[in-house]
């Protein structure tokens, strides 16, 4: 138990976090997403979250254009992004029911 990777992995995810700019955010949602890991999915959330907050200046970065040119990242966080900007409605706001 010499190496904890799992510990270096988290210590450097919050490191990571604590960082977060227009200019590297997307980078990290691409290692994140590469990791595959439950802590990395927490990572990932966080920077979805910052990028959510700040989408107007990270889309205007290079680490926006690279997410997406990665079709299998790209593929699987877009879906998580438009979430986050715009949540689903509940059903009772779909069907028009008012709320008891």
């Amino acid at each position: 138990r010499k190496y904890e990777v799992s510990d270096l992995l988290c210590i450097g995810m919050e490191e990571a976090s604590a960082a977060l700019t227009f200019e590297n955010v997307a980078d990290w949602i691409v290692v994140a997403n590469q990791l595959g890991l439950p802590t990395a999915e927490m990572f990932q959330a966080r920077c979805l979250e910052f990028a959510q907050h700040n989408l107007a200046e990270v889309q205007d970065t290079d680490g926006w254009a690279r997410l997406f040119q990665n079709k299998d990242v790209a593929s699987e966080v877009a879906p998580m992004l438009i979430r986050a900007i715009c949540p689903p409605a509940t059903k009772r706001a779909k069907t028009g029911q008012a709320p008891m």
